[in-house]
């Protein structure tokens, strides 16, 4: 694994795209960090790394991310609409700071902005970067909004997401389908609290349904 995150430093530090020049500085930008790592790990590599999860707290008028890189991420709802996240081999972690009167952008992409550089940073403390652990997003996010790498599926609603969880075999595929979708997830406690909950009832009522036929077939 070390050796392959000295070639993707090597190709970070030779890529003619997704850098940027400042004060004599070279900064790499968070999507090319993303698509080096996803595109030089092997499925091996992969497993062992992943999943990636955030954790975005509000303070006042700033937004806080910490990003994980961990070997097993356990997303539990509990029957009072708790969350509860439990991490295995914790291998990288990266913070951001938001505030969403900083510019006219941050006013409705705080968020998404404090996710992106979070993971930039996350992936630069495994040494994904440039030379520099700042990203290019960290140093001039707002000219670079539209470099912000989406790293979570578009148009999810609560229907779609319980067919996908109607396709799952284990809790383990819950819990990675449940990672997945974090962000639709805390927009829709954010905008409709009434589904949100349903669908944690939902989802904890699929678990159970398969914890139990699992426990029946070993048995």
């Amino acid at each position: 694994m070390s050796n392959k995150i000295e070639d993707i430093q090597k190709k970070i530090s030779k890529a003619s795209e997704g850098k940027i020049n400042i004060h004599n500085k070279e900064y790499s930008t968070v999507p090319l960090r993303v698509e080096l790592f996803r595109g030089n790990l092997d499925a091996s590599d992969i497993e062992s790394l992943v999943p990636v999860f955030t954790k975005v707290s509000f303070m006042n008028d700033k937004v806080i991310t910490r990003a994980y890189l961990a070997e097993q991420v356990d997303v539990i709802f509990t029957e009072e609409g708790k969350e509860i996240v439990q991490m295995k081999n914790v291998k990288s972690v990266g913070t951001s700071e938001e505030n969403r009167d900083a510019h006219r952008i941050n006013q409705t992409s705080a968020v998404e902005n404090s996710e992106t550089s979070a993971v930039g940073r996350m992936l630069a403390v495994l040494g994904l970067h440039g030379g520099q652990m700042a990203s290019f997003e960290e140093i001039d996010n707002a000219k670079n909004t539209e470099k912000v790498v989406d790293l979570l599926p578009k148009n999810m609603t609560s229907d779609k997401f319980m067919r996908l969880a109607e396709k799952c075999s284990t809790v383990e595929d819950i819990n990675k389908l449940l990672v997945k979708h974090k962000g639709f997830f805390e927009k829709l406690e954010e905008q409709d609290k009434s589904s949100y909950k349903d669908l944690k009832v939902n989802i904890e009522k699929k678990r159970k349904d398969l914890a139990s036929k699992k426990e029946k077939s070993n048995g």
